[in-house]
């Protein structure tokens, strides 16, 4: 037993040194991001009253804190813990993973590198569904692992279970039950694929039945809305952004994935076949049928990448040398994010954002319109809107806000001087930001 805690000790240190820089990073943000309102109010919504919901958002998050607020209340940092929780775990996961390839020391190194990568580090503490969905990716991953190639029925229906949570945190990771799927197929391991479909079914089951209910009967609304939203709002992107995007989030190691992939193909490597359709499928959606090529749709394939550069640096017999190149890859990595966070965090902490929501707030208005409306739903508890026509007169007629809040910097650009001149409109006050910002405060005083 005290051999066993020895020997875990590198890994809990690890976990620990993770969490309490997640933990910092955090505080030195300040602020939200724009999606992080739309889950916490989601998640309000379930508990309590929000006057702010998007109901088209992936479902599992919102209903994970909200459990989570039930015993502690509504409260951000519980929320934002929660979160950090999911990515520490990752991190644990993904060593469970890495031992099962390589040796301990081995092991050890590529998972702290991975720990303290930039998509980890920059999407670790923010209440978006990134490190959650990362999280159930690997557990599915290491259930396939340990089922060790033959009919294990735990190991498979746990996998099922966990595919299905990855797709309820985000629905593009139908993309991995898919390839366990085809992997199975291929293998001809048919007792695994009713076991794994059945888990996985069960798994969604109360998901649909909500959507029954709550939607009129249709099961699949908001996979659905999501779908419309995404492809109505969102401009198509180059795949070449993704190239970029690799090196954001392995800098130096994206030179050892061919390698890697050489070296897995020639080799007895274990579930290489899974890894590969995985990634195959993968990239060919974010490629070629998203539109949006942001770095952070990468994450979950990001694991899998650094076990297969992890190979391709196994070629190095010097092992000083591999150590050497995982230590220059984290510390690049911290160093990004860190300079990345500190200049964001100059700006949040005590900005023009939360001016704007310090000034609002108190008044309670009932209605907001404005081009960052996200804050001041989650913030406020306020109805809010954005402002989706040019007409001055169609937006107050249709919504009728007590107030709308522009800022040029923030959001979609607006024509201010048709908000300056509208009779039923009086300017109250401007508010400054510390990095250039503005916002804008009209009252509505026909309301």
């Amino acid at each position: 037993m005290k051999k066993q805690i020895l020997e875990n000790t590198p890994i809990i240190f690890l976990l620990t040194a993770l969490f309490i820089f997640l933990f910092v990073l955090n505080l030195l943000n300040g602020g939200l991001a724009w999606d992080e309102n739309a889950y916490l109010s989601n998640a309000r919504s379930l508990i309590g009253n929000s006057n702010y919901t998007e109901d088209f958002r992936f479902p599992l998050l919102g209903f994970l804190i909200a459990g989570l607020w039930t015993f502690t209340g509504e409260s951000l940092m519980a929320a934002k813990f929660l979160v950090i929780l999911f990515s520490v775990l990752s991190a644990a996961v993904f060593y469970l993973i890495s031992s099962r390839y390589f040796e301990r020391k081995y092991a050890f190194a590529v998972s702290a590198t991975f720990a303290f990568s930039y998509l980890v580090l920059y999407w670790g503490f923010r209440v978006y569904t990134e490190m959650p969905g990362t999280f159930f990716v690997l557990l599915s991953f290491y259930s396939v692992l340990k089922s060790g190639g033959l009919i294990n029925r735990k190991y498979i229906f746990a996998s099922g279970i966990f595919c299905g949570m990855a797709f309820l945190m985000k629905f593009p990771l139908a993309l991995l039950p898919l390839s366990i799927f085809l992997y199975f197929l291929h293998k001809r391991r048919f007792m695994e694929i009713g076991f794994f479909v059945l888990a996985l079914s069960a798994t969604l089951a109360p998901w649909l039945t909500y959507n029954y209910f709550q939607h009129n009967g249709d099961v699949l609304y908001d996979l659905r809305e999501q779908a419309k939203i995404v492809y109505a709002y969102t401009l198509n992107e180059s795949p070449l952004k993704h190239v970029g995007n690799l090196f954001i989030a392995m800098n130096i190691l994206v030179f050892f994935i061919p390698l890697g992939i050489y070296k897995m193909a020639k080799s007895n490597w274990k579930l290489k076949k899974l890894v590969f359709l995985f990634l195959l499928i993968y990239f060919t959606y974010f490629l070629f049928f998203t539109n949006l090529k942001e770095a952070r749709y990468l994450i979950f394939a990001i694991p899998f990448l650094y076990l297969i550069a992890t190979e391709g640096l196994a070629v190095i017999k010097e092992k000083r040398i591999v150590y050497f190149i995982l230590l220059i890859s984290a510390l690049i990595s911290i160093s990004s994010v860190l300079n990345e966070i500190n200049q964001s965090g100059n700006c949040n902490r005590g900005g023009v954002t939360d001016q704007s929501i310090s000034y609002i707030c108190p008044l309670k208005p009932e209605k907001i319109m404005s081009n960052f409306w996200p804050h001041f739903g989650w913030a406020c508890n306020s109805k809010i809107s954005s402002l989706w026509s040019p007409n001055v007169d169609e937006l107050l007629i249709s919504v009728n806000p007590d107030y709308i809040i522009y800022s040029p910097q923030l959001g979609d650009q607006y024509n201010k001087t048709s908000l300056d001149l509208h009779t039923s409109l009086i300017f109250e006050k401007e508010i400054k930001g510390k990095c250039g910002e503005n916002v804008f405060v009209y009252k509505n005083i026909k309301k």
